[in-house]
């Protein structure tokens, strides 16, 4: 198994379901998770292995290690630009607790612009965490509060990227864009 972490498919089942056998198999690729017991896909050291290897091993997981917010956070850290869709293997608890985590959001809409759509009302009304989100994508301003659908300098930097950006900029944005 050091040598080729894949020989674990040929294991017995209780060599399976060694831990110790499952990290040393871990350590050549988390696909290994697809040969190594079910019940170790709970084990927080070993999702933790497989998500630092790649994030969508975060998939694979039972329950435990997808409320995990260390788990979670290093599946999102390696994942850099698909940071958003591996956030959906986390549990709904760390997810709604992650949303409204301002930190955690204005870092994600600088890699994502569209995961606004899922940040809490409060962050959508943010508007260093809007701007940051309209810069990585103009798309962003869709999913922006009332208030800062018609700020002038947010709505301008959506118009940056794309003049379609308009369509979702408050009227009295709208209008404003036009005199400029």
């Amino acid at each position: 198994v050091k040598q080729n972490g894949f020989l674990v498919q040929h294991a017995s089942t209780e060599l399976k379901g060694d831990q110790e056998i499952a990290l040393e198999a871990m350590k050549q690729s988390w696909r290994v998770l697809s040969y190594i017991s079910d019940e170790l896909k709970g084990d927080r050291e070993i999702m933790l292995v497989a998500v630092e290897d790649n994030g969508w091993a975060l998939g694979e997981a039972h329950a435990e290690p997808r409320g995990d917010r260390e788990v979670v956070l290093a599946a999102i850290r390696q994942q850099g630009q698909q940071t958003w869709p591996v956030l959906r293997f986390a549990s709904a608890e760390l997810i709604g607790e992650l949303v409204g985590d301002r930190d955690f959001m204005l870092t994600t809409v600088k890699e994502n612009g569209s995961a606004l759509y899922d940040a809490s009302a409060e962050l959508r009304g943010d508007y260093d965490v809007v701007m940051e989100a309209v810069k990585q994508s103009w798309k962003a301003l869709e999913w922006a509060s009332a208030e800062l659908k018609g700020d002038l300098e947010i709505v301008m930097e959506a118009l940056k990227q794309n003049g379609f950006a308009l369509e979702f900029a408050s009227a009295e944005a709208h209008s404003s864009a036009f005199q400029l």
